[in-house]
Protein backbone atom coordinates (compact mmCIF):
# COMPACT_ATOMS: atom_id res chain seq x y z
CA UNK A 1 0.00 0.00 0.00
CA UNK A 2 1.16 3.62 -0.93
CA UNK A 3 0.68 6.36 0.87
CA UNK A 4 1.61 10.15 -0.25
CA UNK A 5 3.11 12.03 2.00
CA UNK A 6 2.77 16.07 1.93
CA UNK A 7 6.18 17.56 3.73
CA UNK A 8 5.69 21.38 4.42
CA UNK A 9 8.87 23.62 4.52
CA UNK A 10 8.28 27.28 6.37
CA UNK A 11 11.59 29.08 5.38
CA UNK A 12 13.07 31.28 8.44
CA UNK A 13 15.20 34.31 7.81
CA UNK A 14 17.83 34.92 10.65
CA UNK A 15 21.17 35.91 11.47
CA UNK A 16 21.72 32.83 13.06
CA UNK A 17 25.73 31.80 12.32
CA UNK A 18 25.03 28.44 11.08
CA UNK A 19 22.26 29.61 8.30
CA UNK A 20 23.49 29.81 4.83
CA UNK A 21 24.91 32.96 3.34
CA UNK A 22 22.05 33.21 0.91
CA UNK A 23 19.31 32.92 3.95
CA UNK A 24 21.40 35.55 6.00
CA UNK A 25 20.02 39.40 5.85
CA UNK A 26 21.77 42.57 6.18
CA UNK A 27 21.31 43.95 9.44
CA UNK A 28 18.98 47.07 9.34
CA UNK A 29 20.11 50.86 8.63
CA UNK A 30 20.25 52.75 11.63
CA UNK A 31 17.86 55.74 11.50
CA UNK A 32 19.04 58.92 13.24
CA UNK A 33 17.44 59.33 17.04
CA UNK A 34 15.20 62.14 15.49
CA UNK A 35 14.11 62.55 12.55
CA UNK A 36 13.48 65.74 10.71
CA UNK A 37 9.62 66.65 9.85
CA UNK A 38 7.98 69.72 7.49
CA UNK A 39 4.29 70.53 7.94
CA UNK A 40 2.95 71.10 5.26
CA UNK A 41 0.03 73.92 5.45
CA UNK A 42 -2.68 74.02 2.59
CA UNK A 43 -3.26 71.93 -0.29
CA UNK A 44 -4.49 68.41 -0.43
CA UNK A 45 -2.15 67.11 2.27
CA UNK A 46 -2.84 70.20 4.57
CA UNK A 47 -1.74 69.82 7.77
CA UNK A 48 0.17 66.21 7.55
CA UNK A 49 3.81 66.14 8.05
CA UNK A 50 6.97 65.38 5.64
CA UNK A 51 9.79 62.92 7.09
CA UNK A 52 12.95 64.87 5.27
CA UNK A 53 15.43 63.21 7.40
CA UNK A 54 16.28 61.11 4.20
CA UNK A 55 15.08 63.42 1.04
CA UNK A 56 18.03 64.19 -1.58
CA UNK A 57 19.75 67.72 -1.61
CA UNK A 58 17.73 68.56 -4.86
CA UNK A 59 14.58 67.79 -3.36
CA UNK A 60 14.90 69.71 -0.20
CA UNK A 61 15.85 72.67 -2.26
CA UNK A 62 13.83 72.81 -5.24
CA UNK A 63 10.47 70.94 -3.69
CA UNK A 64 8.99 67.08 -3.71
CA UNK A 65 6.12 65.81 -5.85
CA UNK A 66 4.39 63.27 -3.56
CA UNK A 67 1.28 60.92 -4.31
CA UNK A 68 -2.33 62.01 -3.26
CA UNK A 69 -5.59 61.08 -4.64
CA UNK A 70 -6.95 64.43 -2.40
CA UNK A 71 -5.76 66.85 -5.33
CA UNK A 72 -7.47 68.03 -8.72
CA UNK A 73 -6.39 65.26 -10.42
CA UNK A 74 -7.57 62.75 -8.45
CA UNK A 75 -6.09 59.02 -7.78
CA UNK A 76 -2.58 59.06 -9.10
CA UNK A 77 -2.04 62.66 -9.33
CA UNK A 78 0.79 64.14 -7.27
CA UNK A 79 0.82 67.44 -4.96
CA UNK A 80 4.01 69.86 -5.31
CA UNK A 81 5.94 71.10 -1.84
CA UNK A 82 8.20 73.36 -2.08
CA UNK A 83 10.46 74.71 1.38
CA UNK A 84 9.24 77.77 3.00
CA UNK A 85 11.85 80.82 2.37
CA UNK A 86 11.10 81.96 5.95
CA UNK A 87 11.22 78.53 7.23
CA UNK A 88 13.05 75.65 4.28
CA UNK A 89 13.76 73.34 7.70
CA UNK A 90 10.38 73.06 8.83
CA UNK A 91 7.51 74.10 6.54
CA UNK A 92 7.16 72.73 2.90
CA UNK A 93 4.46 75.02 0.95
CA UNK A 94 1.86 73.67 -1.76
CA UNK A 95 2.69 74.94 -5.42
CA UNK A 96 0.11 73.42 -6.76
CA UNK A 97 -0.72 69.92 -8.19
CA UNK A 98 0.04 67.71 -11.19
CA UNK A 99 -0.77 64.45 -13.12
Amino acid sequence: MCQNLVFTYAATTTNEPNDPPQKRQPPPAKQPAHPHVAHQPGGPLDGQLLDVTNLPEEERVEGVLLMTDRGVFGPGGRALYSPSEADPEGTFLWDGDAP
